[in-house]
């Protein structure tokens, strides 16, 4: 609980929230709701979205949506490979957060995708690190808020997926 009032108070006191962010996710919620239904694609992509917004203003993505992915996969996609997969990219991507070059929250929201997606989430991390490489060479930041790429990733693979099925890897 006290994460999610650091969340709040910093997105209130250091980036004034307003309305502008509802227009974007009401949009893209609506586009997905009409292309998949009210399926589990459109809570997780609501889920994923308000990580992405989250991630983006505070550098912070709270464990309870992370969790709520992770649910989802195991509610919904559960097999052996998908069970693998999460375990892969958890145990894979710890090395990163120990060195300080991935956060926590985006360890288990990749796990939580993988978990949900089976081996897609490689797709969908390709896309996301492309975008956030593209990203920061534009911007000249050093850290960036990768959970927001991975948001970006996986709505573009949702969107996309639905009438072009691919796998990059």
């Amino acid at each position: 609980m006290k994460v999610m009032k650091e969340i709040f108070y910093r997105i209130k006191d250091e980036n004034k929230i307003n309305n502008l962010y509802l227009l974007p996710i009401l949009s893209g919620a609506l586009f997905v709701l009409l292309l998949y239904g009210l399926s589990m694609d459109f809570f997780v992509y609501i889920i994923i979205m308000m990580i992405g917004i989250i991630d983006f203003n505070t550098f912070l993505i709270p464990d309870i949506l992370n969790y709520a992915i992770l649910f989802l996969g195991v509610i919904f996609s559960f097999s052996a490979k998908n069970i693998f997969v999460a375990i892969y990219l958890y145990l894979t991507l710890w090395i990163f957060v120990r060195k300080g070059k991935l956060g926590k929250g985006d360890q288990i929201l990749l796990a939580g995708i993988g978990m949900y997606f089976g081996e897609s989430v490689f797709d969908i991390m390709l896309i996301s690190l492309l975008i956030a490489l593209f990203y920061q060479l534009k911007k000249g930041k050093e850290k960036v808020p990768y959970g927001y790429f991975v948001s970006i990733g996986t709505a573009l693979y949702l969107i996309i997926n639905k009438f072009y099925p691919f796998s990059i890897i």
